[in-house]
């Protein structure tokens, strides 16, 4: 365990230099597939340990032989748990530390940001691009605006390339801390965790019909909670109201996705039925939330 984890920090040295290489990415894939595989390893042996105890203790009668058996393997079971909870956080480091990109694909992202500067900005070191959520959506709705559609399709087109397919890709809303008080917005979204989870959603669906494979997608809100900058008391931060997409390494690279063709609607001969008022009042709303 110690010469992994000797091999793991020579790893992370490493990659703190700068943009890791393509072999640097495929030598955190190893370390993680070692953790993982001496993790599942650990567990059996910590299963047995507890099945050892729980036939000793069930025993009718306690003599000394039996009395030794069952404090080693207890302290076996200590030390089977510390294992394995070294294991899970070796894996956890493992999937954060290694968030510098390769070269290529750093390159890639930097320069599709610096081609829409005002909708998206990125971030080398975490291997992150941030979206203004004002730029990106109409106050208090989660549609992505036709603006910025394009962009997010460009970057499909990055996350789709070789370089990118070892990396899954999680989206993270954020939101600032204006509660939500539209009477249709709460009914939608319930509070601000509710917004930032749709607005994720939302561009999670984008990437997914741009040709991302749903199997490299995750989602997630964290509504007001992680904060950037300092909120305003009556209008909050435009700042706070992003949408962050990190790439993450994956044990192993996934396909991408067959973007579908098109296909054509069959004529509906019956009539559309007319929008109800209410919604057509919905869609009137002009307050942030």
């Amino acid at each position: 365990m110690k010469s992994f984890a000797r091999l793991a920090m020579a790893a992370i040295l490493l990659g703190s230099v700068g943009c890791a290489a393509q072999s640097e990415v495929d030598q955190y894939r190893n370390l993680y597939r070692k953790s993982e595989a001496q993790q599942i390893e650990l567990q059996s042996r910590l299963d047995e340990a507890n099945a050892r105890i729980l036939a000793l203790q069930a025993a009718p009668k306690v003599d000394l032989e039996a009395k030794a058996a069952l404090e080693a393997a207890l302290a076996e079971k200590a030390q089977m748990e510390a294992a394995l909870a070294e294991a899970k956080e070796r894996i956890r480091d493992l999937a954060t530390t290694s968030s510098q990109l390769p070269v290529a694909l750093s390159n890639k992202l930097e320069n599709l940001a610096a081609r829409n500067p005002s909708l998206m900005s990125y971030d080398a070191d975490s291997g992150m691009v941030r979206l203004a959520s004002d730029l990106t959506f109409d106050l208090g709705k989660t549609t992505v605006k036709s603006g910025a559609v394009g962009s997010l399709q460009q970057l499909a087109v990055v996350l789709n390339s070789a370089e990118a397919m070892s990396y899954e890709v999680r989206v993270v809303g954020h939101t600032d801390n204006v509660p939500v008080k539209n009477a249709a917005n709460k009914a939608k979204f319930g509070d601000n965790w509710g917004l930032s989870a749709g607005r994720a959603i939302a561009v999670k669906d984008v990437l997914q019909k741009s040709g991302i494979a749903p199997t490299r997608m995750n989602i997630s809100g964290y509504g007001e909670y992680r904060p950037i900058a300092l909120n305003d008391a009556a209008k909050g931060s435009q700042a706070n109201r992003r949408v962050e997409i990190f790439l993450v390494m994956m044990q192993e690279p996934i396909a991408a996705a067959p973007v579908a063709a098109p296909i054509a609607k069959p004529v509906n001969k019956i009539a559309v039925p007319a929008v109800k008022p209410a919604e057509k009042q919905e869609d009137k709303e002009v307050f942030y939330k």
